[in-house]
Parts: structure tokens; C-alpha cells; sequence
């Protein structure tokens, strides 16, 4: 038998860190991720400032490229 604590589908993973890139008036913060600004979602994710902090894939390829392309 399966013990239904270890194994519930419903248990939260792990945070995802996006990369802050604005912030509006009423301190809701947009992702660089994101295509068009809109708040994070801060139920299953959060953000930071540090570029070594950063766990969304998105956020790391868009650091990633900037770091490589100094224009």
C-alpha cells in the first residue's frame, strides 16, 4: 500500500526564482521571463535581484544571452 503522506501529488515543490525586472507602484514585481509585465505569481514563485539566485530556466537563458552580448 502507498502511504498517502509521502506521496501526495498535491505537496508543493520547490519555489521557482525569477528574475526581477519591474516593479509597479504597488509593489508587485514582473519577471524578465515574462513577455508582457504582470505580477508574479507568489503562491509557487518568487523573485530576487541576484543573477545567482536564479532558478527559472527563461530568467537564466535571458541572463545568460545579456552576459554574452555586451551591446
Amino acid at each position: 500500500m502507498i502511504d498517502q503522506k509521502t506521496t501526495n501529488p498535491k505537496a508543493p515543490g520547490p519555489r521557482i526564482y525569477h528574475r526581477a525586472k519591474g516593479i509597479r507602484e504597488d509593489g508587485a514585481v514582473s519577471a524578465l521571463c515574462f513577455t508582457s509585465p504582470r505580477a508574479i505569481n507568489m503562491k509557487v514563485a518568487t523573485w530576487t535581484i541576484r543573477d545567482e539566485a536564479v532558478t527559472c530556466p527563461r530568467c537564466l537563458e535571458i541572463i545568460g544571452q545579456s552576459k554574452r552580448d555586451p551591446s
